[in-house]
């Protein structure tokens, strides 16, 4: 049974009552079975897979995925930002001939703009879910608590 100290368990809501009992009623039923998905692969899905898994290195691969993710966006949203300033850089003192240009050197700043922002706040964003999940790991956290860090990604 799960062991909660006096103020974790002044802080419980109904609900938070329900999902641990509901919890330790999944872990109890299927406690004899075989090949049954553990608690942990169900809140993390990449946790479920193993390294004897028929790809082999799928761990090895999904371990330099999401870095390789982090950083490329970095980098792409870097160089978005990078080409918007110059692209205006470029702009600046001439003169439009039409309002159909105008409109076009608009856009283009625009989606460059939009680039680097959703490149950037995505990057961010991945960061901290793998920082959110490495501290669930380690250390334990009352259901309250989990709630609050996963809205604090969706609450900006």
């Amino acid at each position: 049974m799960i062991q909660l100290n006096d103020d974790e368990h002044a802080n419980l809501t109904t609900a938070d009552i329900q999902n641990v009992t509901i919890l330790h009623d999944l872990k109890q039923r299927y406690a004899g079975f075989k090949n049954v998905p553990s608690l942990s692969s169900i809140f993390c899905p990449l946790s479920s897979i193993r390294q004897d898994s028929p790809s082999g290195n799928t761990m090895a691969r999904l371990r330099f995925l999401v870095p390789s993710i982090m950083c490329g966006g970095i980098l792409l949203g870097t160089l978005a930002a990078v080409a918007h300033h110059l692209f205006y850089q470029s702009l600046n003192g001439k003169i439009v001939h039409s309002d159909n240009q105008q409109q076009w050197f608009f856009r283009i700043g625009t989606g460059l703009a939009f680039l680097a922002k959703t490149l950037l706040t995505a990057s961010a964003a991945l960061a901290y879910t793998q920082t959110l999940w490495q501290t669930l790991r380690l250390r334990p956290i009352s259901l309250h608590g989990v709630d609050s860090l996963f809205g604090a990604v969706t609450s900006a």
